[in-house]
């Protein structure tokens, strides 16, 4: 008995031990904050420019548990490994640049929430010397008489920093300025002298180091035109002059203005929209005959039936009408300073700095017909486009496309054509 009761007495000891010891082992013990110390030494690597260049740093941790890590975005030209507590980072490519370029390595000791990490800036050394280069479409700009009247020229540069100065003896009447691919020359004033007057523009390129290269546009701009001269661009009888005839007596003018109409409708009275004899190519005056008696001789009416043609029968002052298709593509030609077979073919940002200059100069006689006049490209980009007279089919007119040029047909029914409207002038 005396046994039993004391392996009893040993079972209920080591019960009463074990209850102890699980509810202190049922405390949740907290990991202790205590940060990896981590410093490094130097804090920021210069590297050569070329490829296998290495630099290094010493790391002093209170931690064992030392990582590295390249940041992605210099992952394509730098690498870095630890060798105990020595840092090396190497490039695996030469920097191609005109300007330094830095990475940043990640160096962390410790474990856990017990981490510090700190990053490590490496930097590497510009390719050798880059010298500045600069090409100019044109070394010669020649301007009219007129205020606003402008060149533009194009360059082309391996630098950002590409500056443009005026000289002093042309400030007072021209401006210079440049986007990322033309310069534009601006008259200030117009030219009311007898003489012509000039000036230089220089063209500076500039890399990093401060070395420059430069060229020199020699700028023209008219004499004042004499008395009576007349040139394309004048306004006359309320529109812009786009066609002067070799005798010099005739003219064609352009309406400011414009409208996005209708050719036809795709049916008239249920039958088709024909209208045969509209098929003249070089006198719209023609085709708009043709539409108002067929007009007549389908009894209906003018105005409803041809909408584009009636928006410039009715301008005020009469002798308007929808120009025939060659008669848009010498508009064309006025506009884009070429002849129709020589215009760049691209949408209007990619036109030539010269077609982009001969554009925006007959905006500006738009602008100067009307103060809000309606240029003939809005959108800049593929173009707006314009209806003609001209029938091609039943159901087709002819059109010009003014921005990325196109001498086309469409359906006549549509209306995001323009009606643009012309007359022959006495000069």
């Amino acid at each position: 008995m005396k046994k039993f009761f004391y392996l009893a007495s040993i079972a209920v000891a080591a019960l009463v031990m074990g209850c102890t010891a699980g509810e202190e082992g049922g405390e949740i013990q907290q990991e202790e904050y205590t940060p990896a110390t981590l410093t490094i030494e130097p804090a920021a690597l210069n590297v050569a420019k070329t490829a296998g260049a290495k630099a290094t740093a010493t790391i002093t941790s209170d931690s064992d548990v030392l990582s590295v890590e390249v940041d992605y975005s210099a992952a394509s030209w730098l690498s870095a490994k630890l060798e105990g507590t020595t840092l090396t980072v190497t490039t695996t490519a030469a920097n191609p640049n005109p300007v330094t370029r830095d990475g940043i390595v990640h160096v962390s000791a410790g474990e856990g929430i017990n981490t510090t990490t700190i990053d490590v800036t490496v930097t590497q050394a510009l390719e050798d010397e880059i010298a500045p280069t600069l090409t100019l479409g044109a070394k010669e700009a020649k301007l009219t008489s007129a205020e606003a009247a402008l060149a533009i020229i194009s360059y082309e540069s391996n630098m950002t920093d590409v500056t443009v100065a005026v000289a002093e003896d042309g400030k007072a009447w021209l401006k210079a300025e440049k986007d990322d691919k033309n310069i534009t020359l601006t008259a200030l004033s117009a030219n009311e002298s007898s003489a012509e007057r000039s000036t230089t523009v220089t063209v500076t390129a500039k890399n990093t180091k401060g070395t420059t290269v430069s060229e020199t546009i020699a700028v023209t701009q008219d004499k004042k035109a004499a008395e009576g001269t007349i040139a394309i661009g004048a306004t006359i009888e309320g529109g812009v002059l786009f066609w002067i005839s070799e005798d010099g007596k005739k003219g064609k003018v352009l309406y400011p203005y414009g409208e996005k109409l209708a050719w036809s409708p795709k049916v008239i009275n249920g039958a088709s929209a024909d209208v045969p004899e509209a098929i003249d190519a070089e006198d719209g005056t023609v085709n708009v005959a043709a539409m108002k008696a067929f007009a007549t001789a389908n009894s209906v009416d003018f105005a409803a039936t041809f909408p584009a043609a009636a928006y410039c029968d009715n301008i005020a002052g009469g002798g308007w009408y929808l120009p025939a298709r060659n008669e848009l593509v010498t508009l064309f030609e006025a506009y884009n300073g070429t002849e129709a077979g020589n215009a760049t073919v691209e949408n209007h940002e990619n036109i030539t700095a010269a077609e982009l200059a001969a554009r925006l100069a007959f905006e500006g006689y738009i602008l100067a017909c009307a103060a809000d006049g309606v240029i003939l490209d809005i959108k800049k980009t593929s173009g707006d486009s314009a209806f003609s007279s001209t029938q091609q089919s039943a159901t087709n007119a002819y059109y010009i496309r003014w921005g990325k040029y196109d001498n086309n047909h469409g359906g006549k029914h549509s209306t995001a054509r323009y009606a643009r409207c012309i007359k022959v002038v006495n000069l």
